[in-house]
């Protein structure tokens, strides 16, 4: 915390996308105020009423300004997942609701879906983080 309404984070560096792409505050400020304009029954705006301005201060720096103090803030930051802008900007409203622009940083990368009744993943071997020894594939999620 720089004062008690603005907050600074440091994304860890060489974080990749699993299309190669590198993680960037212009990823996360972009993912956060889609997320604020989200509307509809199930969304995340709720978690995020308390964030005044998000601004990148550089490639991997974020700082973000509250209304007033906000100590749930990291609580409902990581009910969030940051998207790429520049997949997500490219994607019809179709392809975000089949899952086909899912590109996300983890230790797991969609290997298909099929809506309502499957999704694959493979391992990311790119993952910064411990990959997972045993696993190439996890078995299929099936309803």
């Amino acid at each position: 915390m720089i004062d008690p309404t603005t907050w600074e984070f440091k994304l860890r560096a060489g974080v990749k996308f699993h299309d190669g792409s590198a993680l960037t505050a212009s990823d996360v400020a972009f993912s956060i105020r889609r997320a604020q304009s989200i509307t509809g029954v199930r969304t995340y705006r709720h978690y995020l009423k308390d964030i005044a301005e998000i601004t990148p201060v550089d490639d991997r720096t974020v700082r973000i300004k509250t209304f007033g103090p906000a100590a749930l803030l990291l609580s409902n930051l990581s009910t969030l997942g940051i998207v790429s802008q520049r997949t997500v900007e490219s994607a019809s409203s179709d392809d975000i609701g089949s899952a086909r622009p899912a590109n996300g940083t983890g230790p797991y990368r969609w290997a298909g879906f099929i809506p309502s009744q499957q999704v694959n993943l493979e391992r990311n071997d790119a993952y910064w983080g411990e990959k997972e020894p045993y696993w190439r594939e996890k078995e299929p999620w099936r309803r």
